[in-house]
């Protein structure tokens, strides 16, 4: 937003500290629109950009620099450093024309208000279709766990898979930690999947990490956005890999317009950025999010 950023980088500190990603939405909306990201990544890591200001430029510093420190002989995960670095990066490419060959998609995080963020796009989408006749097509129910999209014809996409080939848009929703930490453990864990006791206090620690990292309910954000897969290695205890999927986590983010969905001013930058599409995101400010209540 020109002359505003979401949230200054001392604020983040202080609200968001206990989530490595929500940092992002300080600097990405803080540009009218800088750079543009080039071509999507090519590859299975879906938005790194190639070419383009984001990826070519900033992405060779990231990795040389942060490869030089990453020796064995270092003790120190290099956090600090790889946030600074993301937060230099231009903003993203605003789109104010979404058609097959410049689509818009949705990276859905789950238990963030993902879900109605879809069904909002798909209405908006078939509106449009309408208005404007069929240059607007959406896909939508890809299985989270395939990562896979074998559909090129599309304008709008929504799911959960990993991206390439295509000069993109991206558009992917946070939430704050423990609030989507209780809601993943509560509806996944215990109703969904049952493998979790009603108590999170009964499980060992071990075990509750194991199962919140395998479940998606710590990490979801490196899953979607910082390789493809379920088991991502963002806790690895090898320091190389484990800062390598932090910071290819950060360099795909620099490609998307993050909504928080507990601070809805930042759906005003979703707005800005894809102006067709404004009902959709002003609309999520009216839904209210579950109170990540355990089933009775």
């Amino acid at each position: 937003a020109k002359g505003k950023s979401w949230a200054k980088k001392g604020d983040w500190k202080a609200k968001h500290n206990a989530s490595l990603t929500a940092k992002g939405p300080g600097k990405m909306a803080n540009k009218k629109g800088a750079g543009k990201t080039g071509q999507a990544g090519a590859g299975k890591h879906g938005f790194v950009a190639k070419g383009g200001k984001t990826g070519g430029k900033m992405g060779g510093k990231m990795g040389g620099k942060m490869g030089g420190k990453m020796g064995k002989n270092s003790t120190k995960d290099f956090v600090e450093e790889m946030i600074t670095k993301f937060l230099e990066m231009p903003a993203p490419w605003k789109n104010e024309a979404v058609s097959a060959n410049r689509p818009l998609v949705f990276m859905h995080q789950h238990r963030a208000g993902g879900t109605t963020l879809r069904k909002l796009l798909y209405n908006e989408t078939m509106h449009l279709v309408c208005a404007t006749g069929p240059r607007l097509t959406w896909i939508h129910g890809v299985n989270c766990r395939a990562f896979k999209n074998n559909v090129s014809d599309a304008a709008v996409y929504g799911g959960e898979f990993c991206w390439s080939g295509k000069h993109v848009s991206c558009v992917t929703n946070f939430r704050e930690p423990i609030s989507r930490i209780t809601s993943c453990y509560a509806q996944r864990l215990v109703a969904k999947r049952k493998v979790a006791p009603y108590c999170m206090a009964k499980l060992e620690p071990q075990k509750l990490k194991t199962l919140l990292v395998n479940y998606g309910c710590v990490n979801e954000p490196f899953r979607r956005l910082g390789q493809c897969g379920v088991q991502t290695g963002a806790d690895a205890t090898d320091k190389r890999k484990r800062m390598q999927i932090w910071n290819n986590t950060l360099q795909n983010l620099a490609s998307c317009v993050p909504i928080l969905v507990d601070h809805q001013e930042t759906f005003s930058a979703a707005v800005k950025h894809f102006p067709q599409f404004k009902q959709a995101f002003w609309h999520m400010k009216k839904e209210k999010f579950n109170l990540n209540s355990y089933p009775k």
